[in-house]
């Protein structure tokens, strides 16, 4: 199913459009996902920027870690958006490599 981002969403609202409450939370609920993926995505960005990979990334920073093999257990899975993995594989993301307790 296809999302409308906020601009979109703001011109139909400015016209009157008679969504359905239901679709209005959907709607809003999927960018407050978006936004919150984008600042893991950017934490993980600027991890790698300071530490050249994410060799250490289990030691120095447990939660982003985690965030790490959900986008990898995504991917395996075939639920990780094509935007997303374009924008993990442009910072170098390896969805192959084996996770292990000390590095991912």
């Amino acid at each position: 199913m296809k999302t409308l981002n906020s601009e979109a969403l703001n011109k139909l609202l400015e016209i009157n459009f008679p969504f359905t409450q239901a679709a209005l939370y959907s709607s809003h609920v999927k960018e407050e996902e978006l936004k919150k993926w984008m600042v893991r995505f950017n934490e993980l960005k600027t991890f790698i920027e300071k530490n050249g990979s994410i060799e250490n990334i289990y030691s120095q920073n447990y939660s982003l870690y985690s965030w790490c093999k959900s986008q990898k257990d995504r991917y395996k899975k075939g639920i990780l958006s094509d935007e997303r993995i374009h924008s993990l594989k442009s910072i170098d993301f390896d969805f192959e490599k084996r996770t292990y307790h000390k590095s991912i």
